[in-house]
Formats: structure tokens, C-alpha cells, sequence
């Protein structure tokens, strides 16, 4: 998997990773607050 995401930001120009970054922060900040909930 880690492979998978060195592969695709590579792959991406800045601007495509910035907006990756911009969906996928809230939804990583989420897990790790479901995380801490379950701890």
C-alpha cells in the first residue's frame, strides 16, 4: 500500500497533491479522533 501512494504522489503535480492533501486531511484528522475515542 505504501508503495501505492509514493507511486501516486509522485505521479501528481503540486496542485493535484494540494487538493488531495485538502479532501483527505479532515478525513484523516477524523480517524485519529475515532481513534483516541476508542482508546
Amino acid at each position: 500500500m505504501s508503495a501505492f501512494w509514493v507511486f501516486t504522489i509522485r505521479f501528481l503535480n503540486r496542485r493535484s497533491l494540494t487538493i488531495l492533501q485538502t479532501l483527505c486531511q479532515p478525513v484523516f484528522t477524523d480517524f485519529i479522533d475515532y481513534l483516541s475515542l476508542k482508546n
